[in-house]
């Protein structure tokens, strides 16, 4: 009889850890899946092309970004540590000194913006 009691007590103690190791995963998915659905749904939504914007003292067009173009790199390469996901302006010299497009752009990554035409990146 002791025997018995002591083999319910240890099932009723392993269906309780495995009520909770289901409560933990279930806990578990309702914060991982929506990131995972939230991400290709973002990626979807993202335009192609973006005009990035001008200074108020820059005269040719702003920038054209082709997201098809950087697509191999992934949104977090560069959001939001190298681009904030706002509209933002910033100068060649900035460029120059390794921020935003210039992270990359400089000539060993890829082409740096002095070793092309301005049109290359400043279309209409």
């Amino acid at each position: 009889m002791f025997g018995l009691r002591r083999n319910q007590r240890e099932a009723n103690r392993q269906g309780g850890r495995k009520h909770h190791l289901k409560r933990v995963i279930g806990a578990l998915a309702l914060i991982f899946v929506p990131v995972g659905v939230a991400v290709p749904i973002g990626v979807l939504a993202t335009p192609e092309h973006i005009r990035l914007p001008t200074g108020p003292d820059q005269e040719e067009p702003g920038a054209v970004f082709s997201h098809w173009t950087h697509g191999q790199y992934g949104c977090f390469t560069c959001h939001p540590g190298l681009f904030p996901q706002a509209k933002k302006t910033f100068t060649h010299d900035e460029m120059e000194k390794g921020m935003y497009c210039g992270a990359c752009h400089n000539g060993q990554s890829a082409f740096a913006p002095d070793d092309t035409d301005c049109e290359t990146c400043h279309r209409e």
